[in-house]
């Protein structure tokens, strides 16, 4: 069986308030009806990108990056690195 994607992309849409109750809504709409074979994937702005991740934590939401700059990367791969 081939496996579903439901992905959302908002670009600047969100803030970070925002981003966070996205995805604690899809949290729980996710616990409250379980998909099969389905993968759910979140692309926040850069801004928000931390923020997002750590509200997906423990959950099926996949959080990716759209595009990203050098120095973007750079910022994410040193803030990565503190946490660890």
């Amino acid at each position: 069986m081939r496996t579903k994607i439901v992905a959302g992309n908002w670009k600047l849409n969100n803030d970070k308030k925002g981003s966070k109750n996205l995805i604690k809504e899809l949290k729980k709409a996710i616990k409250e009806n379980p998909l099969q074979d389905t993968r759910v994937i979140v692309a926040p702005t850069f801004v928000n990108l931390s923020a997002s991740v750590k509200a997906a934590k423990k959950s099926k939401i996949e959080v990716v990056l759209k595009t990203c700059t050098k120095l973007q990367m750079a910022l994410l791969q040193a803030k990565f690195l503190q946490t660890c």
